[in-house]
């Protein structure tokens, strides 16, 4: 049987989905694909927004997200913790354009 991502990288994965989607019920799930060395990206593009959460097969992450006006990144959190900075980017996403 083939690897595609680790038990640490697939742990990881969920337990960022569900904070994440604590934080705001209107969030889609993201698009999933596993990395080369067994780790997982989750990323949504929404109205021009993009956010990119990669999980090592640890399960710790890094995280970017980017808009027309806007640009934020975390590295090496464990997937435990959803820092402010990401949960603020994250409702971003889902807000309606102005």
């Amino acid at each position: 049987m083939q690897k595609i991502a680790t038990e640490g990288a697939s742990i990881g994965a969920e337990r960022i989905w569900r904070r994440l989607k604590q934080t705001d019920p209107r969030a889609t799930p993201p698009n999933a694909e596993p990395t080369e060395v067994h780790g997982l990206v989750m990323s949504w593009l929404v109205a021009g927004k993009y956010l990119e959460i990669e999980i090592t097969p640890s399960g710790r992450y890094e995280w970017l997200y980017r808009d027309d006006s806007d640009e934020a990144s975390g590295e090496n959190i464990p997937s435990e913790a959803v820092p402010p900075t990401l949960a603020a980017s994250f409702t971003r996403l889902f807000e309606p354009a102005p």
